[in-house]
Parts: C-alpha cells; sequence; structure tokens
C-alpha cells in the first residue's frame, strides 16, 4: 500500500450515508489505517536512521508537516462531528418533540371520543329505561285485555284492541333489543378508546424514557471521549518535549500517538459494542412486547368477535324459535276455534233437524188424529142419521115410501159432503206440513251454509295475520342480521386501522432506534 501525503490527508473527503446523519464508519476506519501505517512507516524509517541525524533532516520535517496537517485535518474532522452532533441532537429534540405533539393530539381525540362514546352510553341507557317502562306498561294492559276478553269472548272490539297492544308491545320489545344492542356497542367502543388512551399515554411514556437514556449515553459518551485540547495533542507535544533531539522526539511522538489511537479505538469499540448490545435488546424488547400486544389484541379482537357472532346467532335462533311457537299457537287455537264452531254448528244443525222432524212428526200425528176424529164424527152422524131416518121411517111408514126414499137420498148425499169436506180439510193440513218441513230445512241448510263461510272466513283471517307477523319477524330478523354484519365490518375495519396505525408506530420507533445506534457508533468511531 502506498504512503499517503499531506496532500492525499488534506484532500481527502469522507462519503456520508444515506438516510443517516455522519460520515461511514468502515470508510473511516480504513484512512485511519492508512495514516497509521503511514506514521508507523516513518517511524521505521527515523529509528532507522537515528545515527545519521543530518540525513533524516527532511524526514523529519516532512513528518513534523504531516503530524501538523494530521493535526490539523483531526481538529477539522472533530469539529464537524460536533456539528452533526448538535444537529443530530436538535434533530432528535423535534422528531421527539412532534412525536409527543403527535401522541398529545391522539389523547386528547381519544377523550373526547371517550366523552361522546359516554353521553351516547348514557342517553341510550335512558332510552332503554324508558322504554322498559313502556313495555311493561303496555304488558299489564295486555293482561287486563286478556281477563277482560276471557269474561267476554264475544266482543270484537276487545279482540281488535289486544291486538293493537299486543303488536306496540312487541315494537317496544324490539326497540329496547336494539339499544340493548346500541348500549353494548357503546359500551365496547367506550371500552377500546379507554385501552387507546392507556397505550398513548404506555407510548408517551416510553418515547420519554428512550429520550432520557438517549441523554444519558450521550453523556456517557462525552464523559469517555477524550477533550481534543488537554488530552491526547497535549500528551504527544508533552512526550515530543521530553526527547532531546529531532528523531527522538519524532518517536516519542509517533509511539504516543499509536498508543492513544489503540486505547482510544479500543475503548469506542468497546462502547459501542455495549451501547450497540444495550439498544438491540431493548429494541427486540420493545419489539417483544409490540408482538404480544398485537397478538393479544387480535385474540382479543376474534374472541369478541366470535362472542358477538354466537351472540347474535343465539338472539336470531331464539327469536325465530318464539316466532314459531307463536306462529304454532296462533295456528292450534285458530284450529281449536274452527273446530269448536263446526261442532257447535253441527250440533245445532243437528239439534234443529231433531226439533223439525219431532215437530212435523207431531204435525202428522195431530192431522191423522183430526182426520180419524173427523171420519168418526161423520160416521157417527151418518149412523145417528140412519137410526133417526129408519125410527122416522118406521114411526112414519105410512106417510109415503117415496119421502121416505128422498130423506134418505138427502142422507147420503149429505154423509157424502161431510166425507168430502173431512178429505179436503185433512189434505190442506197434510200439505201445510209438508211445505213446512221444507222451508225448516231450506233456513236451516242456509244457516249451516252461512256458519261454513264465517267459519272459513275467521280461519283465512287467522292464518293470514299469522304469516304477515312471521314474515315481520323474519324482516326484523334480517334487519338485525344486518346490523349485527355492519357492526363486525366496523370492527375489522377498525382492527386494520388500528394495526396499520401500529405498525406505523413501530417502524418510526425502529427507525429512531436504528438512527441512534448508528449516531453513537458514529460517534464511538470519531
Amino acid at each position: 500500500m502506498a504512503l499517503l501525503t499531506p496532500k492525499d490527508i488534506r484532500e481527502h473527503t469522507f462519503q456520508t450515508v444515506r438516510f443517516k446523519e455522519g460520515y461511514d464508519v468502515d470508510e473511516v476506519d480504513d484512512f485511519l489505517d492508512q495514516v497509521t501505517e503511514t506514521v508507523e512507516a516513518l517511524g521505521k524509517q527515523a529509528v532507522a536512521g537515528s545515527q545519521s541525524t543530518q540525513a533524516l533532516g527532511p524526514d523529519v520535517s516532512e513528518l513534523n508537516t504531516k503530524i501538523s496537517d494530521l493535526t490539523n485535518q483531526i481538529q477539522q474532522l472533530q469539529n464537524e462531528n460536533q456539528s452533526l452532533r448538535v444537529a443530530a441532537a436538535q434533530g432528535a429534540d423535534e422528531q421527539a418533540q412532534a412525536q409527543i405533539a403527535q401522541a398529545n393530539q391522539v389523547a386528547q381525540a381519544a377523550q373526547g371520543k371517550l366523552a361522546e362514546a359516554e353521553d351516547t352510553n348514557r342517553t341510550l341507557a335512558s332510552q332503554n329505561e324508558q322504554l322498559k317502562a313502556q313495555v311493561e306498561r303496555l304488558s299489564a294492559q295486555v293482561d287486563q285485555l286478556t281477563a277482560q276478553a276471557a269474561q267476554n269472548s264475544e266482543q270484537p272490539d276487545l279482540a281488535a284492541q289486544l291486538a293493537e297492544v299486543t303488536k306496540q308491545r312487541d315494537q317496544f320489545r324490539a326497540d329496547s333489543e336494539n339499544l340493548r344492542h346500541e348500549l353494548s356497542t357503546a359500551h365496547q367502543q367506550t371500552i377500546r378508546a379507554q385501552q387507546q388512551d392507556a397505550q398513548i399515554a404506555e407510548l408517551s411514556k416510553q418515547l420519554e424514557e428512550s429520550k432520557q437514556r438517549e441523554e444519558q449515553l450521550r453523556d456517557q459518551v462525552a464523559k469517555v471521549e477524550p477533550n481534543t485540547e488537554t488530552g491526547s495533542l497535549q500528551k504527544i507535544k508533552s512526550a515530543a518535549a521530553a526527547a532531546n533531539s529531532e528523531p527522538e522526539r519524532a518517536t516519542a511522538m509517533l509511539t504516543l500517538a499509536m498508543q492513544l489511537h489503540d486505547q482510544y479505538v479500543d475503548k469506542g469499540k468497546a462502547t459501542a459494542k455495549e451501547i450497540t448490545e444495550q439498544s438491540q435488546r431493548k429494541y427486540e424488547e420493545l419489539i417483544g412486547k409490540a408482538n404480544d400486544y398485537s397478538n393479544r389484541t387480535r385474540t382479543e379482537a376474534d374472541d369478541y368477535n366470535k362472542r358477538v357472532h354466537e351472540e347474535a346467532d343465539a338472539y336470531s335462533k331464539r327469536t325465530r324459535d318464539d316466532a314459531d311457537a307463536y306462529g304454532r299457537s296462533v295456528h292450534e287455537q285458530a284450529e281449536a276455534y274452527s273446530t269448536k264452531t263446526r261442532t257447535e254448528a253441527d250440533d245445532y244443525s243437528a239439534k234443529t233437524r231433531t226439533e223439525a222432524d219431532e215437530y212435523s212428526a207431531k204435525t202428522r200425528q195431530d192431522a191423522d188424529t183430526y182426520m180419524q176424529n173427523k171420519h168418526a164424527e161423520a160416521d157417527q152422524y151418518v149412523a145417528d142419521k140412519t137410526a133417526e131416518a129408519n125410527d122416522y121411517a118406521e114411526t112414519k111408514t105410512n106417510e109415503a115410501n117415496t119421502y121416505a126414499d128422498a130423506k134418505a137420498h138427502e142422507a147420503d148425499e149429505y154423509a157424502q159432503k161431510k166425507q168430502d169436506e173431512g178429505n179436503t180439510y185433512a189434505q190442506q193440513k197434510k200439505s201445510e206440513a209438508d211445505q213446512y218441513v221444507v222451508d225448516r230445512h231450506a233456513e236451516l241448510d242456509e244457516y249451516e251454509s252461512e256458519v261454513q263461510q264465517r267459519a272459513l272466513a275467521y280461519d283465512e283471517k287467522t292464518r293470514t295475520a299469522a304469516d304477515d307477523y312471521a314474515t315481520q319477524v323474519r324482516t326484523n330478523l334480517e334487519t338485525q342480521s344486518k346490523v349485527i354484519e355492519g357492526n363486525i365490518q366496523g370492527l375489522k375495519q377498525f382492527e386494520t386501522e388500528y394495526r396499520a396505525r401500529l405498525t406505523e408506530f413501530l417502524t418510526q420507533l425502529q427507525a429512531q432506534v436504528s438512527d441512534t445506534n448508528n449516531y453513537n457508533s458514529m460517534d464511538k468511531n470519531n
């Protein structure tokens, strides 16, 4: 390797590292190694030619020139390093202040959200209590109307009023369930806001601790680094002043400079290694805590998601079971009422038919009895008249047979006339009885048809009402399922945003720790 000249040292430049403040450590170490080799070579030449002081005059002069240039270069590098250190400290302070201000803003926003969530929680709780009171009042009205309907089941107004109050009670119950769900959601949001507030406070505390540790490390580095005015250069000057000749002075200065350089490099490497290990341990600790918190947050979010799904499924199943049970109860009541109505109609029809048959038989029997009485009366009258005529004929034999024959003929005609009148009257009564039976049969058939139509209409109305209620319950369940799905999507979006913010913060923290490590390493190498 070629030796360096003062011109090489003066014109040498170091490349700055991207995304970091300071020079490349490896490049500075390589340049210092070249300077060390140059100084060692010059020292060897000075020792080898110590017998010829006059011959080494130019070399010693050149060495002194190189030492002076090297001292100036070191002083310039130390000034630049100090300037970079001040700029880095100011930048770190500004970055820390910006992060603290941002954390305070986030904390204030979280506190505002927390207060808003608490107000919403109190409002929902008040509305829930009001709805509970209304539901209890409507339940009491339903019980009262149910008792009245049980006492007087033939009043349609009570049944309609009972159905309306029951519908209102079910609506209030549904509203109460929705408010309870919103109250639970608001409570969960309040808890999450409190957790975020605690996390922000913890991160702010960690940021302050990191800033304090950085200040402590800088103080330690400042204590370890020797003073440029009273440290190495003074020792080198004192070593040169103790020598008697120029070569001895150059040799002593070179030897002491090499010893001080080795000590400074060893101390810097040891301190840099210790700071690097400490920073790495802190970084691994922070990464572990962040991973644990991320895993715990994901587990809690998954558990909450699973619990919300289970509660929603249980509520949906319970509501569907209630709706099915209510539908079955309504169907059973309708079937029982229809069966009861049909049974009563059949009993009434059978009773009416029996009474009509009994009345018809009685009417027929009365008509037959009347006809028989009339026949008997006619026969008795004819017999009486015949006897009277015979008696009269016997007593009036002498009056004339012609007159007796005329009277007999009149009696026969009179008897025939009475017999015809009796037959006509009996036939008329029979026709009236048959017509009455036919009319009663027609009335009973018409009443039976009307009863059947009313039962079918009531059955159809009851089934339609049950289907409408089942449809309404199904619609409400679908709406609540959509609301629950929307809440789940909101939770997933919140989890995604929170993970993104946590990842961004960890990335910034990692970059800050890396910048601090690089800065400390640069200070140790310089």
